[in-house]
């Protein structure tokens, strides 16, 4: 399965998912060590995903996908 890093705008935070389904315009990630499944959509093939969640938007940008997160902190609080 593939793997991503997943932003989030709001906060700052990258998170790690698994890719369980993507195309051109459509993409459904799970977010690792959860079974959180996050909708994330595009109108234009240049431009990032971008989903809603719990009021919160999230990005993924294939081109820098192929980078670690800047930080990393799972959902409890503690970094890692």
């Amino acid at each position: 399965m593939e793997r991503v890093v997943i932003h989030c705008l709001d906060t700052g935070v990258d998170a790690y998912a698994d890719v369980a389904h993507k195309n051109d315009k459509h993409m459904r990630v799970v977010i690792e060590d959860t079974t959180v499944a996050l909708e994330l959509h595009r109108t234009d093939v240049r431009k990032p995903y971008i989903g809603r969640m719990a009021g919160l938007e999230f990005t993924y940008t294939p081109i820098v996908d192929k980078l670690e997160p800047a930080v990393w902190q799972d959902f409890t609080g503690g970094s890692g």
